[in-house]
C-alpha cells in the first residue's frame, strides 16, 4: 500500500498533467508507456505482464483516465 500511494502522489497527480495539453500523440503515447513501465517496476511486474491488468488489480487508473480528469 504504500508503494501505490507513492505511485499515486508523485505520478498520478492531474495538476501536473495539464501543462501537456499541448503536446503530440506520440508525446502522449510516450508518456503512457513511462507511466506504465513505472508502475510495473515499483511493484516488481514482469516487463512483459499486461498494463492494464496491473492496474486494474490495483485499482488504479490508467493515463488516459487520469488525462481526461484534467481536461
Amino acid at each position: 500500500t504504500v508503494k501505490l500511494r507513492l505511485f499515486m502522489s508523485y505520478c498520478g497527480c492531474p495538476y501536473t498533467m495539464f501543462p501537456w495539453c499541448m503536446y503530440r500523440k506520440k508525446t502522449y503515447r510516450q508518456l503512457e508507456v513511462a507511466y506504465n513501465n513505472m508502475f510495473r517496476r515499483l511493484l516488481g511486474y514482469d516487463k512483459f505482464s499486461s498494463a492494464r491488468t496491473m492496474l486494474v488489480e490495483n485499482r488504479i487508473d490508467n493515463f488516459e483516465a487520469r488525462r481526461r480528469c484534467m481536461v
